[in-house]
């Protein structure tokens, strides 16, 4: 399967439109939050106006830039996976919204707890029925996808998930300095970088032996 990863959108229809333009054929699109910039639903729905025919295979999670409405509409449209387990074409995506708690002056800032809380039912859902992915805005800890300014501002609590659950894919963003696509373990862990800056991430899954798959990424700029 070929995926599109892309993070912190930050409201940029036209650099969105841009991106799809040239991603190529897709069969999952995932969206690791700050679809707005600040913005409730309506400035939700201008975003994902972008997206024209390719909305159906849209999987996203609110970022911390994104504010209740805009949360409580990408749950309306079937399209969230905050604190969920969705299930598009075999692949297990489990997600979790916001940001860590860090000054409050944004929307949407998550205690450790309620970070682990929020996502830890759906990575028990999945069990072991498919290839997992997680979709996180926090950058889970030491993991090369949250670093700025030489120190890691990851979450510990989704690093303890992450090394616990092994999962095939853990994409996030929010980090925008700290684009990158590494092994951690077993889990490919992708930061795409900002896409209201050109960024993004094509990524591959595909089944190797019976039941087994591998993950791959191509960040591009």
């Amino acid at each position: 399967m070929r995926l599109l990863l892309l993070s912190d959108l930050h409201g940029d229809s036209a650099r969105t439109r841009s991106i799809l333009s040239k991603a190529g054929d897709l069969d999952l699109i995932l969206a690791a939050g700050d679809l707005t910039e600040f913005g409730g639903a309506r400035e939700l729905d201008e975003i994902l106006s972008a997206f024209g025919g390719l909305l159906p295979k849209l999987v996203a999670i609110p970022g911390n830039c994104d504010r209740r409405t805009a949360r409580e509409r990408l749950a309306e449209l079937g399209i969230s996976a905050d604190g969920r387990l969705v299930e598009r074409g075999g692949l297990l995506v489990a997600g979790v919204g916001g940001g860590s708690l860090r000054s409050g002056l944004t929307p949407y800032e998550r205690r450790e707890d309620e970070l682990s809380a929020a996502l830890e039912p759906a990575l028990a859902e999945a069990g072991r029925r498919g290839p997992l992915l997680v979709l996180s805005h926090q950058p889970p800890k030491g993991t090369g996808a949250d670093e700025r300014h030489g120190a890691s501002v990851g979450s510990t609590s989704l690093r303890a998930l992450l090394d616990a659950s092994a999962p095939l894919l853990w994409a996030c963003g929010h980090i925008h300095e700290s684009h990158c696509a590494r092994m951690i373990g077993p889990s490919l862990v992708v930061n795409p970088g900002p896409a209201n800056r050109g960024r993004y991430a094509i990524l591959r899954i595909e089944e190797g032996k019976p039941g087994s798959f591998g993950a791959s990424a191509e960040l591009f700029s």
